[in-house]
């Protein structure tokens, strides 16, 4: 049976369903290096510069999780989807660190973290399946950066990933921090989407 793709925002896609996300053990492990982030860099600076007024991320297909509940799994698309949170968490970072604690807040409640309002308990938006993968992950949203290497392929690559994006997003917004944090919340939330498709149960 085919099934269409919804173009959602990347806001849309992780708030509106309040769905969260997991990378399965059988997926293809996070592999992105430099150049690959290089690559998605380039394409979203020149977006985000020109203010054109949407940017396609690409696509990602996922599926109903074996554990249930609000999880569903990704089943392609975790590159993307993982390095964009990696960006949102860079971002997130640079706005507590400047006393940005409004934007901060929504930053990480867009992007990072689903809130259950009755309890605050705060559950990631994006989880590895595996237990090293996904605490490395974690390690780097809950801002433990130095404790996120657990020596692994794939803990290499997703603390790597990151600190490029962070020392590009720095470069980008020194000269005017507080004006440039507010747009690059408002690109990433507003004018980024993605093609998912939910493949039929």
């Amino acid at each position: 049976e085919s099934f269409k793709p919804n173009s959602l925002t990347i806001n849309k896609l992780l708030t509106d369903s309040d769905a969260l996300y997991q990378i399965p053990v059988y997926q293809r492990p996070y592999k992105w290096g430099d150049d690959e982030i290089d690559k998605l860099w380039d394409d979203i600076i020149e977006s985000y510069h020109n203010q054109e007024p949407n940017y396609f991320l690409g696509s990602i297909i996922t599926a109903a999780s074996g554990q249930g509940g609000k999880y569903l799994d990704v089943v392609d698309g975790q590159q993307r989807l993982v390095t964009l949170s990696l960006l949102a968490k860079a971002l997130h970072s640079e706005a507590k660190t400047r006393d940005r604690k409004s934007l901060a807040d929504k930053i990480e409640t867009d992007f990072l973290k689903s809130v259950n309002y009755e309890t605050d308990e705060k559950f990631p938006r994006i989880s590895f399946s595996d237990p090293a993968d996904n605490n490395t992950f974690q390690n780097i949203i809950d801002n433990n950066v130095d404790k996120a290497d657990s020596g692994g392929e794939v803990s290499k690559k997703l603390v790597k990933s990151y600190e490029i994006l962070s020392a590009k997003l720095s470069e980008d917004i020194k000269k005017d921090p507080f004006k440039r944090l507010g747009r690059w919340t408002e690109f990433l939330t507003e004018r980024v989407y993605l093609a998912v498709f939910t493949h039929p149960d």
